[in-house]
């Protein structure tokens, strides 16, 4: 009655088996040398207290290019540009100029695709009073000039700008850290979400065995929470484990 080893690995691939499909507990790797690519991003926020709702779009596109490799990092460059909001506001203008003039964006990693650093060139940096100066000409408004005053005080002290932007929609969304180890066919991560950036525990399992070329990875909230949801869709490079597109979907009730 004891199967032999063919029937063994036959239970084993079978769905009802998935822990112990070696494809569903993948070691996923992580190569972006000569990693280059241009992806769209579509950022919908709805706002629903009961009595109204109001909705806004804001779509952009990134650039990332990988760069080089030092010791146990990668170093990746990364430009936003063709910015548009759909209330079309003067502060959604200045904001997304603000963000052109600080291209490019340089990303640092670990080996695991996971972000050590966000930092800008010290070329940049150096020059900020003149990128300033142009922002300041284009938007002349005294609201304007607060923003520009905060964006300053961001942009030229390191601690508050990687701060920033290791909460940025697409850095945090792209280097998520997505290779952590399957066991029973499931890993675990954690990932913020929302402008409060409130921390969630998610876990991932691939979505089918039939994969070649590329693998997606369906996620949702572990455990399940009463005033949050939480779903997930990453499609990865199989051979590199770079990421060629995200879907996430969320929503977090606040008791009144």
């Amino acid at each position: 009655m004891i199967p032999d080893l063919i029937r063994i690995r036959e239970y084993n691939s079978r769905n009802d088996a998935s822990f112990k499909n070696p494809k569903l507990n993948p070691e996923i790797p992580f190569h972006p040398e000569n990693f280059s690519r241009i992806f769209s991003v579509v950022s919908k926020e709805i706002e629903d207290n009961g009595l109204e709702e109001k909705s806004n779009t804001l779509t952009y596109t990134v650039s990332l290019k990988w760069l080089r490799k030092e010791g146990d990092c990668h170093f990746f460059q990364i430009f936003k540009n063709n910015f548009s909001e759909g209330q079309g506001s003067m502060m959604a203008d200045l904001a997304a100029e603000s963000m052109r003039s600080l291209n490019p964006v340089e990303v640092k990693t670990d080996l695991r695709g996971r972000v050590l650093s966000v930092s800008l060139p010290q070329e940049t940096i150096r020059d900020f009073g003149k990128i300033k100066e142009r922002l300041t000409d284009l938007f002349p408004d005294p609201y304007a000039k607060i923003y520009l005053d905060e964006f300053e005080t961001a942009v030229l002290d390191q601690r508050i700008f990687e701060s920033r932007m290791k909460e940025d929609i697409f850095i945090k969304a792209y280097f998520a850290a997505l290779r952590k180890g399957f066991t029973n066919g499931r890993s675990f991560l954690t990932q913020s979400i929302g402008e409060e950036n409130i921390p969630v525990d998610i876990q991932q399992k691939v979505e089918s065995a039939d994969y070649d070329q590329e693998m997606a990875l369906l996620q949702s909230l572990a455990p399940a929470e009463e005033d949050k949801s939480f779903t997930g869709k990453y499609t990865l490079y199989s051979d590199s484990g770079m990421v060629k597109a995200i879907e996430i979907h969320y929503t977090i009730s606040f008791l009144v």
